[in-house]
């Protein structure tokens, strides 16, 4: 990011990080180091491998973390709409770049991917009874195929601007209750 986009959205980069960040130390899974932004470069939380659920946990922290932090920043704006006050606009600025940058990664969703796929190949092909490879066989459809699907969904969006920018929309108009 360098420019206009570097200060429109570092804010939102700033908590992409920080909700991976608070969901590692909430799971208990060690961080070894933290880049909450960067004028070159990404920014990054480098953790230890995290287990099924801290890794879902971990890569889908962003979306709900930033989109209730970015809700409350529209409500917050709206509230003082009209009252000439510029943190207003502030609260709209925070609140349009945390929603746009709430979405994983690809490294995100490669994280709870793998975490996905190496529980599942521990509890089917590791060293388990048969009943126990039957028991998760069952939860395929339970647990593994829900969490791609929410993975690959909230991916969808880090590849499409326009999809950021409608969800952003969405959240505004939600936040004025044009879908209430």
């Amino acid at each position: 990011m360098a420019g206009f986009s570097w200060w429109f959205g570092f804010p939102g980069v700033v908590l992409h990080e920080l909700a991976h960040y608070l969901a590692c130390v909430i799971t208990g899974v060690r961080v070894f180091k933290v880049k909450f932004f960067s004028m070159k470069g990404p920014a990054y939380v480098v953790h230890a491998r995290p287990n099924l659920w801290q890794g879902i946990i971990i890569s889908t922290a962003p979306f709900f973390l930033g989109s209730f932090v970015g809700f409350w920043l529209l409500q917050s704006a709206n509230s003082m709409f009209g009252s000439q006050n510029l943190l207003v606009v502030f609260f709209y600025w925070l609140a349009i770049s945390i929603l746009y940058f709430s979405f994983p990664s690809r490294a995100d969703a490669k994280n709870a991917f793998n975490s996905l796929i190496s529980f599942y190949e521990r509890k089917i092909f590791g060293r388990t009874s048969i009943l126990s490879k039957f028991f998760w066989v069952l939860t395929l459809p339970i647990i593994f195929l829900p969490c791609v699907l929410l993975v690959g969904v909230l991916l969808v969006f880090n590849f499409s601007s326009i999809l950021r920018m409608l969800w952003v929309l969405f959240m505004v108009l939600l936040s004025f209750g044009q879908f209430l």
